[in-house]
């Protein structure tokens, strides 16, 4: 992370890669840099073109740019505090509307997972069609055993608690909040 100090890192405002990139390197107390907003096309062409220093990236776009010779300078699962999760977000009007929606989207997630899970190879194929990428890719970057069988963790709920005060810190959330004031579990 060193090697960043001075340079300009490109990153998409607000995104969870945002978040990662300030957080390794605050944890490696490097101080001296710029980031500037770009989504990864914009930011792919700024690296090539040497506008950029360095960009986040995921998935296959990551693998494409590993695999055209740009060196990968860390490994989210070596941070896993500082990863992102999902989440399905409605909002009050909506659930107004359709109150029996956190149970009947919590049932049809449990379904479509065990239903992926009795047949991997086709959600692997599935995946890498849409990706436009190999199902080895697929295996690597959206294993099945990610997908967690309960909507709400321990862990994930830590994972949003550390988004949320990233988001405080960086004011792009406006306040604080109570992240469980936003989370309904199905009864």
């Amino acid at each position: 992370m060193q090697d960043l100090k001075g340079k300009t890192i490109a990153i998409q405002k607000g995104s969870f890669m945002h978040r990662y990139v300030v957080g390794l390197l605050k944890d490696a107390g490097v101080t001296d840099y710029k980031l500037v907003h770009m989504l990864i096309p914009d930011a792919q062409a700024a690296l090539a073109s040497g506008s950029v220093d360095a960009m986040t990236n995921t998935g296959v776009t990551a693998l494409t740019s590993l695999a055209n010779g740009y060196p990968q300078l860390d490994v989210s699962s070596d941070h896993p505090e500082l990863l992102g999760t999902s989440s399905t977000v409605v909002s009050e009007a909506f659930l107004e509307k359709f109150p029996d929606f956190p149970k009947v989207w919590n049932a049809a997630r449990e379904k479509a997972l065990a239903d992926l899970k009795q047949h991997p190879d086709e959600y692997y194929e599935y995946i890498a069609g849409i990706q436009k990428t190999t199902v080895e890719n697929v295996k690597k970057l959206s294993p099945i055993e990610d997908i967690k069988d309960t909507a709400f963790t321990d862990d994930g709920l830590k994972l949003l608690e550390g988004t949320k005060n990233f988001l405080v810190e960086e004011k792009i959330a406006k306040k604080d909040f109570d992240i469980g004031d936003w989370v309904l579990k199905a009864e």
